[in-house]
């Protein structure tokens, strides 16, 4: 019960704030001209993937791109901003703490384009886009999930009407900028797998029919209809399988500590199971190493997640912080300041619980099934 509290509270927090509209962005350049070359793309009919290990190994070669792009977007936006250059902010996915830490870094550089950065961080702190997300307004909306018009549903986006699914995904791939987290991540490499799977046809009829969603909960999107899981044995990912969608989850003191940051969990792809040796498993997520991180190196993720200074505070206005305090959330916010502070060891991680979470099991794209809507395709 106190659990579900904490986790009410969070969502009333994240609800009750004024002023959001429903985007914030216009769609980088590059974004239309990826969609113009969707059209032209070549796919692979369904038969071609024979296998559910077929299937995980396509997803996990669609999200080794999804990665690989990220990290090396960072790895040049952190050049960038320290010269006040924000080219590299003007589109791309991003998590929403890393582009408020790298705009900041510009903000603050003094020379180039220091000054629109700080314009820009204080239009996004002003319209909660570090909280909420945004993405590009040609494509998406955002999910209302509540009646009240102010409750937008924090990084979930629903497709516009009239606007092919294949279009909006390859504009994200393309360069569109849009706000997103580690599993909304592994979801564009799945839409990416289905659409290589079925062809663009059928990708777009299925999609039209049942409505692209991208959220940070798998259960708002028509994928998850599309997915199976299976046990995992135990917190070593023994029994792991390439391909497969498993959770990190931090120490539960987390959120008593940070409002806004990333790290209370990562969803990670298995890129390579263990050869027998203890520790042997790897895993690639959004932020993390291309090349794959251990059980152990993602322990220390975890800890130095929680230990980072926290958002809270930082990524809005002052005039907006205080203005929480107006619906009976001083306390929560009290809550933050006092834990401020407060750090953990991978011991404490472990003796709390975290790390990799056996009983949300292994999620996977189920092979047969989308197998079977690949052959009747044409009543979809």
């Amino acid at each position: 019960m106190k659990q579900f509290m904490k986790q009410l509270l969070l969502c009333v927090l994240l609800a009750t704030v004024l002023g959001i509209e429903s985007m914030i962005f216009a769609e980088a350049a590059a974004a239309s001209a990826a969609a113009a070359s969707a059209a032209a793309a070549g796919s692979v009919e369904s038969q071609a993937i024979r296998s559910q290990s077929a299937l995980n190994e396509l997803v996990l070669q669609e999200f080794r791109k999804v990665v690989s792009d990220y990290e090396t977007r960072v790895a040049v936006a952190k050049i960038a901003v320290a010269r006040g250059e924000l080219a590299p902010l003007n589109g791309g996915y991003w998590y929403t703490t890393d582009y408020f830490k790298l705009l900041s870094i510009a903000a603050e550089s003094g020379v180039g384009q220091s000054q629109m950065a700080t314009q820009r961080l204080e239009f996004f702190k002003r319209k909660l886009v570090f909280l909420m997300g945004s993405a590009p307004r040609k494509y998406f909306n955002f999910f209302d999930t509540y009646e009240d018009f102010r409750a937008k549903r924090t990084l979930t986006y629903i497709l516009k009407e009239g606007v092919m699914p294949a279009e909006a995904l390859e504009a994200i791939k393309g360069g569109a900028l849009i706000f997103i987290d580690c599993g909304i991540a592994i979801q564009i490499s799945y839409y990416s797998a289905l659409k290589e799977m079925w062809g663009q046809e059928l990708f777009n009829r299925y999609f039209l029919k049942k409505r692209m969603v991208l959220s940070f909960d798998l259960h708002q999107t028509p994928l998850f209809q599309l997915t199976d899981r299976r046990e995992i044995e135990d917190a070593s990912c023994r029994d792991c399988r390439p391909g497969e969608w498993v959770g990190f989850r931090n120490h539960s003191s987390y959120f008593d500590k940070e409002m806004n940051g990333c790290a209370g969990a990562f969803n990670v792809i298995v890129s390579e199971s263990p050869s027998g040796e203890e520790d042997s498993s790897k895993f690639i997520g959004l932020g993390l190493p291309v090349r794959g991180i251990t059980t152990s190196q993602m322990y220390q993720e975890l800890v130095d997640g929680f230990n980072a200074e926290p958002f809270n505070d930082r990524i809005v206005l002052d005039d907006v912080w205080t203005e929480r305090q107006c619906y009976g959330l001083q306390y929560l916010i009290a809550k933050y300041e006092i834990n401020r502070n407060l750090t953990i060891s991978i011991e404490d991680l472990l003796q709390d619980g975290g790390g990799l979470v056996p009983r949300a099991g292994a999620r996977y794209l189920n092979w047969v099934l989308i197998k079977s809507i690949g052959n009747v395709g044409s009543k979809v």
